[in-house]
This record gives C-alpha cells, sequence and structure tokens, in this order.
C-alpha cells in the first residue's frame, strides 16, 4: 500500500511541476527576459548556505535578463533531504538574485529565527 500511495503522490507532482513549467516561456516574454529550463549559470557554486542544503541540489526554470536596469534571475531551487517517514524528500523553493549597486555595512543576511514551540 505504502509504494501505491508513493506512486500515486510521485505522478501528481509531476504533473504539477509540468504544468507550472508551461507557464514560464510566456512569463519570460511578457517580462522581456529569457527562459531556460536548465540553469546555464551554475547557481550552485554562488556562496550562499541555501545553494549547498540537503544531500542534492539543482535550480531549473531559469528567467533572466535585465528588468528596469538590473540584471535578474529568478529560478526554482530545489533540494533533497533524508526525509522521517518517506525517505528521500525535495523542497522547492522560487528564487530571484540580482546585484544591487549600493552600501549596507549593517545589513546582514541571516537563518529565519523561530520562536521555541515549547512541551
Amino acid at each position: 500500500m505504502d509504494f501505491v500511495l508513493g506512486l500515486v503522490m510521485l505522478v501528481i507532482h509531476r504533473v504539477r511541476r509540468a504544468g507550472r513549467r508551461r507557464h514560464f516561456p510566456r512569463a519570460a516574454r511578457e517580462l522581456g527576459l529569457r527562459y531556460s529550463r536548465i540553469d546555464r549559470f551554475e547557481t550552485f557554486d554562488l556562496p550562499f548556505p541555501l545553494f549547498s542544503a540537503g544531500s542534492d541540489q539543482g535550480s531549473e526554470n531559469v528567467l533572466s535578463g535585465t528588468s528596469r536596469g538590473f540584471e535578474v534571475r529568478v529560478f526554482d531551487w530545489w533540494f533533497a533531504w533524508l526525509g522521517e517517514y518517506w525517505g528521500i524528500s525535495y523542497t522547492y523553493l522560487t528564487c530571484a538574485l540580482t546585484e544591487i549597486p549600493v552600501v549596507c555595512p549593517f545589513l546582514s543576511v541571516e537563518p529565519e529565527k523561530r520562536p521555541n514551540p515549547g512541551p
């Protein structure tokens, strides 16, 4: 039964991803950006802790180009990790990158701090 449930969940996940992926080329055209299903930028080489999370990771569905004078890149980032009940699990996030020409010496980016839920 677990195998059948896992297979059904995998099929649903792939259908949802394929449906979402269909919209990327049109969105890129409307925004004046380029679309690529694969990441040609090697985003995983950037020095950002999120990009080394999990046991395996990657990026896909990349929109890139210039918007309002800034080079931008929007992409889906995923990483795999060993789940407690189902074996390998995947987390998918949509990310955006750009360089901002400012100096912010007091700005820091840190992991989100969640309150301790207690006993």
